[in-house]
């Protein structure tokens, strides 16, 4: 009587096997990652304002002791930014988010104001963390605009006082910034910060 083994039995030696196995984990891994539902399929959508209170109650930075009144609200398609300032200490507090809710926000003291020159606040977050310019609108302008290192021109939104310049992607380092009056002409240019 001859013995033989499961492996010549089978045709297949053990490292063969081995290797079968393997793939056809590899294969069923490969159909779950295919099938299993996207990032954006799980989030439920936030109401911006609700996204932007959260955004304020969790901030990054140092807390600020004042309260904080939002001044600007900006949109870019799902996008969206918020600027709120307490005067008590002086204090900006900007927030980004998209219809999911908040992904960043950043505080930051408003710093005294140059002799001359536009008054940009938010020092290097101002320019790394959101890609926003903010500051203090000049005496006399009713506009303010950034062209920016690709020519492209942001223009800004104000309420008078304050301002921001923002655009979801956009690169804001090394921008001329220009505030204008109602005659058009122009107030005050000079460059962003630089982080």
């Amino acid at each position: 009587m001859t013995v033989r083994s499961l492996d010549s039995a089978t045709g297949t030696s053990l490292p063969a096997r081995f290797l079968l196995v393997l793939c056809g984990l590899m294969l069923a891994g490969a159909v779950w990652l295919v099938k299993m539902p996207g990032r954006d399929a799980q989030e439920q959508p936030v109401p911006q304002a609700q996204a932007a209170a959260d955004c304020l109650a969790t901030g990054e930075g140092p807390e600020p002791r004042g309260t904080l009144t939002e001044r600007l609200a900006m949109q870019s398609g799902d996008d969206w930014l918020r600027m709120s300032v307490s005067d008590a200490p002086r204090w900006v507090y900007v927030c980004e988010g998209n219809q999911y809710g908040h992904y960043q926000g950043f505080g930051s003291i408003i710093e005294e104001p140059p002799a001359q020159g536009l008054h940009f606040f938010g020092g290097w977050d101002a320019v790394a963390k959101p890609k926003v310019l903010m500051g203090a609108l000049p005496a006399g302008a009713t506009a303010i605009e950034a062209r920016l290192v690709s020519g492209e021109v942001l223009r800004g939104t104000h309420d008078g006082v304050y301002f921001a310049i923002w655009s979801p992607g956009a690169i804001v380092e090394g921008a001329t910034v220009t505030a204008t009056g109602a005659d058009g002409k122009v107030v005050v240019t000079g460059p962003a910060p630089v982080g």
